[in-house]
């Protein structure tokens, strides 16, 4: 039986597949010329960068949906190889990033950020794998492609869901920068999301879905560049 973190990981992956490839049915794995193009990008995190690479093409691979390349940074600042790593993003449909600079690590040369940048600009796809969305905080063009991030609380609005005392109806309720708390979590809880929005990233998403040990992470990012998709505790057990 599959570990709830890598059935996580898969459900990730294929709304991946749905947003980048809408009407893929399971023949596509024989149809070469329908493949999504995707590079990884990883080398230093402060999770197990190697591992989730692994877990990520173990999962991409093997569907048939995709071709993978790994693209992997030097591991810190004072590493060789900065000058040669210049990983072209536009050879490919989508991006996967999973470097996490948090707690000291390197970030990456400007004319690497300027180039994935561009390639989002031109329509290039990225998906900020997990960790991912912790890195970059100074990175502005960064910041509003993720949307919410794992950032200091000066840094911008976070949202909380409470319930109205007047209809007992969840409201979502913007938490001010400076105020509250800086992005972090406590225990793993089952809770169950409700998707609120239909941007087009909601593509393939069911209304509401139940998820074991999720972490409650209070994100923060430019109110304007969030989207309708908050995690709800409706069975308050811890994991």
């Amino acid at each position: 039986m599959a570990s709830p973190g890598k059935t996580r990981l898969a459900a990730s992956i294929w709304a991946l597949a749905l947003v980048f490839l809408p009407g893929a049915q399971p023949a596509a794995a024989n149809r070469k010329e329908t493949t999504i193009k995707v590079l990884i990008v990883d080398g230093f995190s402060n999770h197990d960068w190697r591992q989730t690479t692994a877990l990520l093409r173990g999962i991409l691979e093997p569907s048939g949906l995709f071709t993978v390349t790994i693209s992997t940074a030097p591991p810190t600042a004072a590493s060789p190889g900065w000058e040669q790593w210049r990983p072209k993003f536009s050879d490919y449909d989508v991006v996967v990033q999973t470097c996490n600079d948090i707690g000291g690590g390197p970030s990456w040369p400007r004319d690497v950020q300027l180039a994935l940048e561009k390639f989002v600009q031109n329509g290039g796809g990225v998906l900020v794998f997990h960790s991912g969305n912790n890195a970059f905080p100074d990175w502005a063009a960064y910041n509003r492609m993720i949307g919410l991030g794992w950032r200091k609380k000066e840094q911008g609005d976070a949202l909380m869901i409470k319930l109205r005392e007047s209809d007992k109806r969840e409201e979502i309720v913007p938490i001010p920068a400076g105020q509250g708390q800086d992005t972090g979590h406590d225990g793993r809880f089952e809770v169950v999301v409700h998707r609120l929005g239909d941007d087009p990233i909601h593509h393939g998403m069911p209304r509401a879905w139940k998820t074991p040990t999720l972490e409650f992470i209070t994100t923060r990012a430019d109110r304007r560049r969030i989207f309708g998709c908050f995690p709800t505790d409706t069975t308050n057990t811890p994991a």
